[in-house]
């Protein structure tokens, strides 16, 4: 896995030095935040690598690899876009060739970073370079920062300042934009998402506030379409545009349009990543759904601190609402019972093992995977069709309980002394 990485960063640094041989086009109204990379885009649900120039704050959130290219087919307003993701660093260029007299031809170098603070909930920052590239040696540079958080399986929030020293290139100044952006999955189904963004450029007017609805289903294993409306408060700019995407399992492609009263651009974009993707061309059920069951939990789901309170997955709850889930998924095949140092009391092992007996009248398997094994792990673990041990696992086999007994008074009074 290493040496895949490794070879993606080399291509990636290799393509961003080769990248100034292909061309761009913006018109005049040239937007620096420049967000729509394809035909979809929201703060709330970009976790991928073209997170760097939506919100910062989805950088490296899954945590490995992605090689993302995208540029124009047909449009008269194009973008080339090159993006890597390597952990939570990711890296990027995008070069355009504007028509008009607003910018200059540019290339924009840049440079990312997120950091999980806490579970459900990261922090990123970019730094991005502005150079033109027509000989007049014109350059500025800037920060971006983003938060995207996912409480739960159902909502997520992403909040995003761009160009926050509000940078100027030549006599033409990139003011600050404020954007923010709710998303909401059904019961928590990631079959459908619903999103609503807001943006706003500092210096405007308040009818110039962008407001965006988009909506993002996955019905076909590998098959993504989304769609968007976009406009201002006076509904006097409406943009329409949509993203159609096929996965296979490491590979994915995909078209964008995005379409306005004035004019329509579109692109094609390819990405190679190291996070499995569903994809059309796998069977039902080729799945497996890994449940670790490990530290202590309690009867009980913790206290909702409000809407957006981080779940802690401790709770027998938690674990009856997974196994929930993956006995109605058609995807999953089975589950993995990942055991190490887990506690719970046999109530909450019965519960939990009750639910995984009904997991199995479906016909579906159950692996239990253990390093350490005492009796009450046992007990949960044996409903599973395999138990597999670390090879240097132990087994500690002590009893369920223990009850001690005193002699002392019964001893007294039959005239017995212990020796």
């Amino acid at each position: 896995m290493k040496t895949v990485k490794y070879i993606m960063l080399s291509a990636s640094l290799t393509m961003l030095i080769s990248l100034p041989a292909m061309a761009d086009t913006v018109d005049d109204s040239f937007n620096f935040n420049n967000t729509e990379i394809t035909g979809y885009t929201s703060l709330s649900t970009n976790d991928d690598s073209t997170s760097m120039v939506v919100n910062p704050g989805g950088i490296g959130i899954k945590g490995e690899g992605e090689l993302f290219f995208s540029n124009s087919i047909y449009s008269k307003l194009s973008q080339t876009n090159l993006f890597g993701t390597f952990g939570n660093i990711n890296l990027g260029l995008q070069q355009f060739i504007p028509r008009g007299g607003v910018v200059k031809p540019l290339r924009k170098y840049i440079i990312g970073a997120g950091y999980p603070i806490i579970e459900g909930l990261s922090l990123g920052v970019t730094y991005y370079k502005i150079q033109t590239t027509d000989g007049s040696n014109l350059d500025t540079s800037s920060f971006d920062a983003g938060l995207l958080t996912r409480p739960n399986d159902s909502f997520s929030l992403g909040l995003a300042l761009r160009n926050i020293t509000t940078p100027t290139l030549g006599t033409l100044q990139i003011n600050r934009t404020y954007s923010g952006s709710i998303g909401y999955r059904p019961n928590g189904w990631d079959r459908l998402t619903l999103t609503l963004d807001g943006e706003w450029v500092e210096g405007s007017k308040p009818d110039r506030i962008r407001g965006i609805f988009g909506i993002e289903t996955e019905i076909i294993n590998g098959v993504n379409i989304k769609g968007k409306v976009a406009s201002d408060a006076m509904f006097k700019q409406l943009t329409w545009s949509f993203d159609v995407g096929l996965n296979f399992p490491y590979v994915g492609v995909g078209y964008g349009r995005v379409m306005n009263t004035a004019d329509s651009r579109d692109a094609g974009y390819v990405k190679l990543t190291l996070n499995k993707s569903r994809t059309i061309f796998e069977g039902e059920g080729s799945n497996l759904a890994e449940i670790s069951f490990k530290g202590a939990i309690q009867a009980n789901k913790d206290n909702d601190l409000g809407l957006f309170s981080v779940e802690t997955n401790n709770s027998v709850y938690d674990y009856i609402q997974a196994i929930e889930k993956a006995k109605n998924d058609r995807d999953i095949a089975g589950i993995i019972m990942n055991i190490n140092n887990f506690s719970a009391g046999l109530a909450s092992s019965e519960e939990i093992r009750n639910k995984l007996e009904e997991f199995k009248k479906t016909g579906k398997k159950i692996i239990a995977y253990v390093r350490a094994l005492d009796l009450k792990d046992y007990y949960l673990a044996s409903v599973a069709n395999h138990i597999v041990m670390h090879p240097v696992g132990e087994l500690q086999f002590t009893g369920l309980g223990g009850v001690q007994y005193f002699y002392k008074g019964l001893l007294d009074k039959i005239g017995v002394e212990a020796q």
